[in-house]
């Protein structure tokens, strides 16, 4: 169980300084059902559901009796409460991860001569564990035709590739629940107007984008770049942030633009994810 904190410093238990005594809340999800009494006959009826965000407690100790004061200094020093952190799970050759700030710390004054014990609540608005690896598709391929080393006759040409545009991916998505997407649309010479879409929703940049340009939508974070600058403002009336994630099983994304499609490397990125590890 490794922790990740936001300024970059790490914390491991379950190796051979810090030992894991529990662990509960890593291994499902609760959700809250809304129901409505069903006036025409018996029972209810649901009108709603909600997943909760989720609590995972953690109790480690120590497992060497060496160096305890300084142990125990670093570890309250490393789980602040000002600070949010990421934490990586592995079970079984399975390795997720999950992010959250800590609603609860303790390390005991106990004996100075005994094991030092800690236990941790951390908080994780966005319940859903996620895949280390970050998937991602292009969407205009390049299709390989040869590798290398190869014989060649003088005089005779070989080509070496050739792109697909088919303007399309299709994306399988066989996590536990639907996960948003961030794309990057890189121009290999002028395009005017990029766009993608997903379900007939889309999102259409008034922009020209000239050879090297580089826009990076985040429908996670709802926000949109070109070359580290915010042109969220450039988005047409039309465009929607909140309608291009990934359904659980096949989904098909589309991308086009008014002038130089052709110009256009689009590649989409995400990350599974899960209810429990």
């Amino acid at each position: 169980m490794r922790f990740l904190r936001d300024d970059g410093l790490e914390f491991i238990l379950g190796n051979e300084d810090w030992g894991i005594l529990s662990l509960e809340g890593a291994d499902s999800l609760e959700a809250e059902i809304y129901t409505e009494s069903d006036a025409m006959g018996e029972g209810e009826f649901i009108t709603g559901e909600q997943v909760k965000s989720r609590e995972i407690i953690f109790v480690a100790d120590t497992k060497r009796l060496s160096d305890l004061p300084v142990k125990r200094q670093s570890a309250m020093a490393f789980f602040n409460r000002k600070r949010s952190f990421k934490v990586y799970l592995s079970y079984r050759g399975v390795i997720r991860w999950i992010e959250g700030r800590l609603a609860g710390f303790k390390c005991p004054t106990n004996n100075v001569f005994e094991a030092v014990e800690i236990t941790g609540t951390l908080l994780c608005p966005e319940p859903y564990w996620k895949s280390v690896d970050e998937f991602g598709k292009d969407i205009a391929n390049i299709i390989p035709v040869f590798g290398f080393p190869y014989n060649a006759l003088v005089g005779h040409q070989y080509p070496v590739g050739y792109s697909e545009f088919a303007k399309e991916v299709h994306i399988y998505n066989d996590g536990d629940a639907e996960t948003q997407i961030r794309a990057v649309i890189k121009a290999k010479d002028v395009v005017s107007v990029p766009a993608l879409v997903k379900d007939g929703y889309g999102v259409y940049i008034n922009v020209a984008m000239d050879t090297g340009d580089v826009i990076e939508i985040d429908f996670g974070e709802r926000s949109v770049r070109m070359n580290g600058e915010n042109i969220i403002t450039k988005l047409q009336k039309k465009s929607s942030l909140t309608n291009m994630a990934l359904n659980i099983g096949d989904n098909i994304i589309t991308y086009s633009a008014d002038n130089g499609d052709t110009n256009m490397s689009v590649n989409i990125y995400y990350n599974k994810r899960y209810q429990g590890v």
